[in-house]
């Protein structure tokens, strides 16, 4: 299938595995360039050179995205190294199972950072890069907490509606500018 991606950028934030890992090779198969992050050298590299093996550029960056400079470093090094962006796939996330008693001040600044900060900081610091696309898009790996209850998933709960809240916002102001926005919850 011809999506019209042949020659795209696309940066993918934990893309060294997973979902985000599946995302990207999708991409890839589609002739779009990649430009992986995640905090893992070794796994990087690995899922990197995969993504060649199917003819695109695949540029692994070891990355933290729990900061606003980690995700506009990210951003900043994936223009440099693929020449532009055209499609930003947010991905980060990890759980910390709890109820509102038991999760610690430490583990909701972690986990608020990494699972949704970290899709604020990464799509602020792509949108100048995606106007200059003619086909700039955001997509937003969420999780179906985000909508639902689930007992025991408060952090993944709170960060997720956050990410479909980001998204709407974020569909709202860039629909002008010929940006699409969206949100999965696989």
């Amino acid at each position: 299938m011809d999506l019209g991606l042949k020659n795209k950028n696309a940066i993918v934030t934990g893309g060294s595995q997973g979902v985000g890992f599946a995302i990207a090779e999708g991409l890839a198969r589609e002739g779009c360039n990649i430009a992986l992050g995640a905090r893992g050298q070794d796994k990087l590299e690995e899922s990197s050179k995969e993504l060649e093996k199917l003819g695109v550029t695949a540029v692994p960056i070891v990355i933290d995205f729990s900061t606003s400079e980690g995700c506009n470093t990210f951003v900043s090094a994936s223009a440099e190294k693929l020449g532009s962006i055209d499609i930003v796939i947010n991905n980060v996330g990890g759980m910390v199972p709890g109820n509102i008693e038991s999760i610690t001040d430490e583990e909701w600044q972690d986990t608020v950072d990494r699972n949704l900060m970290s899709y604020i900081w990464t799509s602020r610091a792509a949108v100048p890069h995606l106007r200059k696309s003619t086909a700039g898009r955001v997509l937003s790996v969420s999780g179906l907490s985000g909508t639902q209850l689930l007992p025991g998933s408060w952090s993944t709960t709170i960060t997720n509606a956050g990410i479909h809240g980001m998204t709407k916002l974020l569909a709202s102001e860039m629909a002008s500018e010929n940006i699409t926005v969206n949100a999965i919850a696989p």
